[in-house]
């Protein structure tokens, strides 16, 4: 958890993290690599990008690795369809009858409410970026 961001998760953030891991019997769901001995760190992700909603059917346990690649990827989508939008918008892209669907778990990181989109602060922010 960035330190930006950390208010935006509730108090008792640890338990709710270590009760969605223990659910997932220490296993991440996309590598199915665990925790017990392998140097695995495990973490629970949000799948609509939103730190208030801590349901159980929003966390997924993930590894550090899979959880980077995913948001990762979800960003990526996003943008995609935040640049179609935009030039169906401008009227530069004509799709007659085509409505485009936007994915509900990405429709936060194209509002730009999703931590990925957040910007970075500390020693691994880019030069020139806002603080």
């Amino acid at each position: 958890m960035r330190p930006e961001t950390k208010a935006l998760y509730p108090d008792n953030w640890a338990e709710i993290s270590r009760a969605c891991i223990e659910r997932a019997n220490h296993t991440c769901k996309d590598c199915a690599r665990t925790d017990y001995g392998d140097g695995v760190i495990l973490t629970s992700h949000h799948k609509d990008y939103d730190p208030s909603n801590n349901a159980d059917n929003n966390l997924v346990c993930l590894c550090q690795g899979c959880h980077l690649k995913r948001q990762a990827g979800d960003l990526a989508n996003a943008t995609r369809y935040r640049k179609i939008q935009l030039l169906v918008k401008m009227g530069q892209l004509y799709l007659p009858g085509l409505k485009i669907s936007v994915p509900k778990r990405l429709s936060r990181v194209i509002q730009g409410k999703a931590l990925a989109t957040y910007p970075r602060s500390g020693r691994h922010a880019r030069r020139g970026s806002e603080q």
